[in-house]
């Protein structure tokens, strides 16, 4: 009698469960994925990483594409990149129009220096006519000698075009001109998506025929196939994962100055810390899924602080972002530059993505990423390629987007143990078998039925599972929840009839499985 009644409970449950449906602004097929057919560490081929990132995106073979002709090292002059590089992304990209997203891997060029001298270092301005036909003027100080390349790729379809003679002079004077801030002759540079709260959609002539880029790159093959896993398991846990803001008022460039991010109307979710002190932030509540900070420049952290001084649990899908001029500068151990921080150090730590300069980024208040629109972007559910690129003024520019693109950051719903996007039968289970246990607070036991994040499996827990039974994730589902976000001092006491069915099912399991409830 007891397993029959198991069995009728647990089959009628199911009934209330939907499966999960992938949500996405870019989908897998609009990927372009690059590789180096020169490179290898010795032990995997260079199209490895391609290939692996590939098989976990559905991404079709057919946009898997290996670049010939270049060497291994991480920096390529602009005009080889120009007749080398374009050439061969844009012959792929004309073969499917349907690509708004490239990735770069492992073993391609990081930085792009531009062998043509400031030609306006001498006269304080030069006029030139760009690949469209329009007349610029390019400053003294608005010349930049490096670029990224996943930032030069945002702009592969207007610089590089092959329209006349002069190509080339063209293709070198736009990648090094910066007066993105000029209002009466808007350049190119500037980035159009910037401050956008919208998906991203390329075929909007306001875009300018921009791509998202991103790089999945890492010290380790290894470091990069596991940044790759855990960007599919990106969970922001309400109360739990937080997102750390280490600001310090006393940096010695008044623009590093980070924005008081997340003020305002912040979505419900991860626990906040903002720090406007000296004192450098180490330590958090819970898993971190967002760190930003001063780095080196800042007080209380020096060389090496990523590995040595965070003493953080990261969660899957935690980015970082700095206000350091050299923090992806290499992907190469020892690559540090005045021992500032690096993407890479992050990724090796646990850490899955993150927004860093390979070159020094003449640092002011549009030079860095906007925290604030990063994590906004994130929390809204938009993709990892859109929130980076969203929150950065300038494209071919040296600043480099690192990660899975398509990764999402999926907020639970309190209740969702098994964190597939319902609360139902399956998630119920898993509390019954961890009724009582005790341990680690912060959203370290949410798998195990912890919804509270107190540390204690519990009736807590079960009222949370109660309130939201039969509820599915807009992530889960595709479709945008019409209920509000979850608060957990707005829930209340559940209907009595919701807590009394979940309460039934729990003592018809704990009973059946002989679970004994404490």
């Amino acid at each position: 009698m007891r397993w029959a009644s198991v069995i009728i409970v647990v089959s009628w449950l199911a009934l209330l469960s939907i499966a999960p449906v992938a949500l996405g602004a870019i989908s897998s097929g609009n990927v372009l994925v690059l590789y180096n057919s020169a490179w290898t560490d010795g032990t995997h081929s260079s199209d490895y990483i391609a290939d692996y990132y590939a098989s976990q995106r559905n991404i079709p073979s057919s946009n898997v594409i290996g670049l010939t002709g270049l060497g291994t090292g991480e920096e390529i002059s602009a005009t080889d990149y120009l007749n080398v590089i374009w050439p061969q992304v844009e012959s792929a990209l004309a073969a499917n129009p349907n690509i708004t997203t490239i990735v770069t891997t492992k073993g391609l060029p990081l930085r792009i220096r531009n062998d043509m001298p400031n030609p306006a270092a001498a006269t304080g301005d030069y006029t030139y006519t760009d690949a469209a036909g329009v007349e610029r003027t390019l400053y003294s100080d608005t010349w930049q000698t490096y670029s990224s390349l996943e930032s030069e790729l945002t702009r592969v379809s207007t610089i590089g075009v092959r329209n006349g003679s002069n190509w080339l002079n063209t293709a070198l004077l736009q990648m090094g001109d910066q007066t993105y801030w000029d209002p009466n002759t808007p350049n190119p540079s500037a980035n159009p998506y910037y401050r956008s709260t919208t998906s991203f959609n390329r075929a909007d002539p306001a875009l300018g025929g921009m791509y998202l880029t991103s790089r999945l790159d890492g010290f380790t093959v290894a470091n990069v196939t596991a940044s790759i896993d855990r960007a599919k398991k990106a969970f922001v846990i309400p109360n739990g994962t937080c997102i750390v803001m280490d600001n310090d008022p006393n940096v010695d460039v008044a623009d590093r100055e980070m924005v008081q991010a997340l003020n305002g109307s912040r979505p419900k979710g991860p626990a906040y810390v903002y720090d406007n002190t000296s004192a450098a932030v180490t330590t958090a509540s819970g898993p971190v899924i967002g760190y930003d900070s001063q780095g080196v420049h800042g007080g209380g952290l020096s060389a090496g602080y990523i590995t040595n001084q965070l003493n953080f649990t990261l969660a899957n899908g935690a980015v970082f972002t700095s206000h350091e001029s050299f923090n992806a500068y290499s992907f190469q151990q020892g690559g540090n530059v005045g021992g500032q921080g690096l993407v890479a150090e992050w990724i090796a730590k646990g850490g899955t993505a993150g927004i860093g300069n390979v070159q020094e980024p003449m640092n002011g208040p549009d030079n860095e990423a906007n925290e604030d629109q990063m994590f906004q972007m994130l929390l809204n559910g938009y993709t990892w390629g859109e929130a980076a690129w969203s929150s950065l003024a300038q494209l071919s520019y040296v600043n480099t987007v690192v990660g899975d693109p398509l990764m999402t950051w999926k907020t639970l719903i309190p209740g969702d143990a098994n964190m597939d996007g319902t609360v139902g039968s399956a998630d119920l289970a898993l509390l019954g078998a961890n009724w009582g246990k005790t341990g680690q607070a912060g959203g370290a036991m949410w798998s195990l039925g912890d919804f509270n994040c107190d540390g204690v499996i519990g009736s807590a827990d079960l009222a949370l599972l109660g309130a939201n039974w039969g509820k599915v994730a807009s992530w889960a589902t595709g479709v945008a929840s019409s209920e509000e976000p979850f608060d957990p001092q707005e829930i209340g006491i559940p209907e009595p009839s919701t807590i009394y069915l979940v309460i039934v099912g729990l003592t018809t399991l704990l009973v059946g499985y002989r679970w004994r409830p404490r």
